[in-house]
């Protein structure tokens, strides 16, 4: 006589009579575990809740390359944006090395510059923090010789920007000499990628 009012009880706020009457001493026990008053019961319900947060992993691969691309200094968060050359977005400009090749011969307007590598030690690690900061394309690292190329253009189908980098690790720097048929347009790129580079 027990258990029915106990489910009675209950119903009132589970509404689940009728499986009550199969089970009665079980019964109690679901209710009460769905209203949070025992807890071996729900262990059993648990692991659904539990597999929801399973999907948060994904975004922790996204954090290491965030660091990656922002190792660094604080002060050259703002250098984040790609270059603006008037008005308009540096873009990357997807090309191989042979179209590299081509295009830096046929360009006249250079500027070169000189800036720590503490952050750019190797090819690989320029062309990961200079890409992702400078709207440009990373085309190729050499490891050998300690080259990096990388190419832009100012917006879809604008004027190309190559840039090769030179890493002197003994040194401790890295020379930057930036092409294109613009002296404008080499200057502003070069300027981005010092800013990007200096302490």
């Amino acid at each position: 006589a027990a258990p029915p009012v106990d489910l009675l009880d209950m119903g009132g706020m589970g509404s689940s009579p009728a499986p009550a009457a199969a089970m009665p001493s079980a019964a109690p026990v679901d209710l009460l575990g769905g209203m949070g008053m025992l807890s071996p019961t729900p262990s059993a319900p648990a692991p659904a809740p539990a597999a929801v947060p399973t999907p948060t992993p994904p975004a922790a691969p996204m954090d290491p390359f965030a660091d990656a691309g922002l190792a660094g200094p604080m002060q050259n968060m703002s250098m984040s944006p790609a270059p603006m050359v008037n008005g308009v977005q540096v873009v990357p400009l997807r090309i191989d090395t042979p179209a590299f090749g081509g295009k830096w011969t046929g360009m006249r307007q250079e500027v070169k510059i000189n800036a720590p590598a503490a952050q750019v030690g190797t090819p690989e690690s320029f062309m990961a923090v200079v890409s992702s900061k400078a709207g440009l394309h990373p085309i190729q690292a050499i490891g050998k010789t300690m080259e990096a190329i990388l190419a832009g253009q100012v917006g879809e189908g604008g004027a190309p920007v190559c840039v090769h980098a030179k890493i002197s690790p003994g040194v401790g720097t890295v020379t930057v000499t930036v092409r294109s048929a613009d002296h404008n347009l080499s200057s502003v790129v070069s300027q981005h990628i010092s800013g990007i580079l200096s302490p």
